[in-house]
């Protein structure tokens, strides 16, 4: 079954955990032989890492693994994925899941200030790569008097959420898939030729266009590619254009899939999270803040990901810049679900240029390449079970650091959850020490 703290209201989680520089749902390395020792995967190395030195996963890990046993948690998650699926077509349900975001924004910045735009801009701008329902938008343009906006939201008429805060002139939103901002991610900027898909799109491609090549920025994308009659051609965000906070909060959505060519299904995580990373630090200002919609801190590409902002990000107690996480209370607490804080951005540093064109050329090959190619550049030598270690050994230390809270967080959750109480009252005390 489903652990009840995997996919929450929105949903593919397990494949969001892994959507940096891992896998997605269903999609893992290659296989040892038979003749071959089995290496210890990331995820169990980190795992082992953090059960010897932080009780509070402990205790987090061990209430999971009595979720495992429970029929009860996978009924109440089936019944918060429908109610999220249907909630365009329920007043009541939409506004309740702007509400929610609303308090959660609130909360988030009661809690690190990070809304409010603090560093000296004389056009302070905020960009939200997935902004539906909108109260994040909504809460952070409060905080901030004279600041404008560029919001992104899939259109509710391919499966997209219904944007709920109140229209207003300083607020430009476009309407579109930001998985298929082909100029804005560099397309035509020196990238081979995609080879041929094998797969065809779900809906059929429109008459405009057939039998043409489509040319961006000099470069061809292949008239057989499933998508070629969908890519946006045209930059949505121009080179110059710079803002001062950056939500990067969208999930894959399941009233989305029956729009979407089925080659993109197992990568369709990994291209959404890339898009919203490249494009948010690409155009951020230096000193900005980016706020960040995660899951699992254990997880191996989380892990990666947070030494990756780490490594550009200016740190200081005073200022309480600096890379951080948040795990609301006013909604998702069962869930694994968290936000990275960065404040204090250097998103000109040669650390974050590296970073923007990693995240650029794998969301090409997840876009474009052949399933092999797709496994050589996610996979790498990153995985290898030296180098993580060599990565615990040097970020080990802040990692617990930024997980503690939230492993607690959602641990309290998980033992108040109804769906839990019966295996609470019936567990030995040592399952759920710590």
């Amino acid at each position: 079954m489903a652990l009840p703290v995997s996919e929450e209201s929105v949903q593919h989680e397990a494949a969001h955990d892994a959507a940096i520089s891992g896998s997605d749902e269903g999609d893992t390395p290659s296989s040892p032989s038979p003749t071959e020792p089995r290496a210890r995967t990331p995820n169990a190395i980190v795992k082992e890492y953090l059960l010897e030195r932080v009780p509070e996963f402990r205790r987090l890990d061990s209430l999971r693994e009595e979720g495992w046993q429970r029929p009860e948690g996978d009924a109440h998650f089936a019944r918060q994925r429908h109610t999220a699926d249907t909630s365009n077509q329920n007043g009541k349900t939409a506004w309740g899941f702007y509400k929610r975001m609303l308090s959660i924004a609130q909360e988030l910045h009661d809690s690190t200030g990070a809304l409010q735009i603090r560093h000296t801009a004389s056009d302070p701008a905020i960009l939200d790569m997935c902004a539906a329902p909108g109260g994040f938008l909504e809460v952070a343009m409060n905080q901030n008097p004279g600041a404008c906006a560029v919001a992104f939201s899939l259109p509710e008429s391919v499966g997209g959420h219904k944007l709920l805060m109140p229209r207003r002139s300083d607020v430009m939103c476009n309407f579109l898939d930001v998985t298929m901002l082909a100029a804005d991610m560099g397309v035509g900027t020196g990238m081979a030729k995609a080879p041929e898909p094998d797969d065809t799109p779900k809906t059929a491609p429109t008459e405009q266009g057939k039998g043409q090549k489509h040319k961006l920025f000099g470069e061809v994308i292949p008239d057989n590619h499933p998508d070629a009659d969908y890519f946006i051609r045209e930059r949505q965000l121009q080179v110059s254009q710079k803002f001062d906070l950056v939500f990067c909060d969208g999930q894959v959505l399941r009233t989305h899939e029956e729009h979407r060519a089925t080659y993109r299904e197992k990568r369709e995580a990994t291209r959404l999270t890339l898009t919203q990373l490249a494009l948010g630090l690409e155009h951020l200002r230096p000193g900005g803040t980016m706020v960040v919609l995660l899951h699992k801190v254990e997880a191996w590409d989380t892990v990666m990901l947070l030494r990756t902002f780490d490594r550009f990000t200016t740190g200081s107690t005073r200022t309480g810049r600096g890379v951080r996480t948040f795990k609301p209370r006013a909604g998702h607490k069962t869930r694994s679900s968290f936000y990275l804080v960065a404040m204090g951005v250097r998103s000109d540093s040669p650390e974050a240029h590296r970073a923007i064109a990693r995240w650029k050329n794998l969301w090409r090959v997840a876009t474009f390449g052949t399933d092999e190619e797709w496994t050589t550049a996610k996979y790498g030598d990153s995985s290898n079970e030296e180098n993580v270690e060599n990565l615990l050994e040097e970020f080990g230390d802040k990692l617990v650091a930024l997980g503690r809270s939230v492993w607690k967080i959602q641990a309290q959750a998980l033992k108040k959850a109804p769906f839990m109480q019966d295996a609470w009252a019936t567990a030995r005390p040592r399952e759920f020490s710590g």
